[in-house]
């Protein structure tokens, strides 16, 4: 043991399953650490098969998380396309209302110089009885005052539709691209539809495939990471330790939780509890 390399000799305190591969020592952070894998009485890699079934339950339950995310979304985005649909036919809707305001106040135009001129009939037959001048020249005046009326009233029913034929020109130029607005976001819907019976499909299959992962996860693996799961931890649960950082939360880890990952044991992240591992 004398003999022993002075770095060498600080590993001794491991597990006895340890192995020392005499690979050059690397110097990350100041810290010195020397390449080696951990070894079961198998003589399996402990770390890379524990965690390779972790981290392929873990990429099922990602892809079944983003799936599911993508269903749930699914109503609002039909959702928000009836919205564009109502509102193009709500424009529709709000033009034909304002041409058929416009029918109505030249109708009560025309109505009213169909009242004007039944009353200048009636001044002219009164003024034809009258006698005196001062009667006569009254009823003058007051035919005067309809005819002048009737004439403001004959400008303004021109004047409306004028309004009428500019507004249903736009009207059918706004109806036929609505129209062609509505097809297209209809198709849309359609393939929205048809987009989430193929996730549904897709999710199913990945839900089915989870559960048959979690088989052969282990079980202290799984209690943590349905753990953290529960806490609310973003994904993914389970990260790589890179230059003695998490690669979740990317805070340096303790010298203890890095040996702890680096021999196979379960460790997890001193700041965020995520459980973490050494890539090979």
């Amino acid at each position: 043991m004398t003999g022993m390399p002075f770095e060498s000799r600080l590993l001794l305190p491991l597990r006895s399953q340890v192995r020392i591969i005499p690979f050059p020592i690397e110097e990350h952070s100041h810290h010195l650490f020397v390449a080696f894998r951990c070894k079961n009485p198998d003589n399996i890699p402990v770390i890379s098969d524990t965690l390779k079934k972790a981290l392929h339950y873990q990429d099922w339950d990602t892809q079944v998380i983003h799936l599911s995310q993508q269903l749930d979304s699914v109503p609002g985005e039909i959702a928000r396309i009836r919205e564009s649909i109502a509102a193009e036919e709500a424009e529709i809707k709000r033009q034909q209302q304002e041409i058929a305001a416009c029918e109505l106040r030249r109708s009560q135009a025309e109505l009213e110089i169909e009242t004007l001129e039944t009353q200048i009939t009636r001044f002219k037959t009164q003024q034809i009885t009258v006698k005196k001048t001062e009667e006569y020249e009254a009823f003058n005046e007051q035919i005067r005052n309809a005819e002048a009326k009737v004439s403001e009233c004959e400008d303004t029913v021109l004047g409306i539709l004028d309004e009428i034929d500019s507004k249903s020109g736009k009207l059918d130029a706004d109806r036929k691209t609505c129209s062609e607005r509505v097809a297209y976001l209809n198709g849309v819907i359609g393939d929205w539809e048809k987009k989430a019976l193929s996730i549904a499909s897709e999710l199913k299959t990945a839900s089915a495939a989870l559960e048959t992962a979690k088989i052969d996860v282990d079980p202290a693996l799984m209690t943590s990471y349905t753990r953290l799961k529960s806490q609310g931890k973003r994904p993914p649960c389970i990260v790589p330790v890179r230059d003695q950082c998490c690669g979740g939360c990317h805070m340096r880890v303790s010298n203890d939780t890095l040996k702890k990952a680096r021999i196979g044991e379960l460790a997890t992240c001193d700041q965020c509890s995520r459980i973490l591992y050494v890539e090979d």
